[in-house]
């Protein structure tokens, strides 16, 4: 996809300027691009702590499988399976 038609949050588009460093043989710039995507992660993560917010996936789902499968929550795990062959939500599993 395109870079202009990505949303912000898309791996290639925070990761173009380090990217485009690094293709131009300047670790000096890719480095402080870097330090500044790592400093945007670490602020919007104080925020989100301070405000006491959770983070909130947008394109995983978090899924205890051990205990779903232990409390017999087969609707759920249905509800899931279907999310996920449907393409809408990818499987995080800890």
């Amino acid at each position: 996809m395109p870079i202009d038609k990505q949303e912000t949050t898309e791996s290639e588009r925070k990761w173009l300027k380090v990217t485009e460093a690094i293709v131009a043989d300047n670790q000096e710039a890719a480095t402080a691009e870097k330090t500044k995507l790592e400093e945007e992660q670490r602020s919007a993560v104080a925020a989100r702590l301070e405000a006491n917010a959770p983070w909130i996936p947008k394109n995983f789902v978090y899924v205890n499988l051990e205990k779903n499968i232990e409390q017999g929550n087969s609707r759920e795990m249905l509800h899931i399976l279907k999310k996920l062959i449907a393409g809408r939500q990818y499987l995080a599993v800890p």
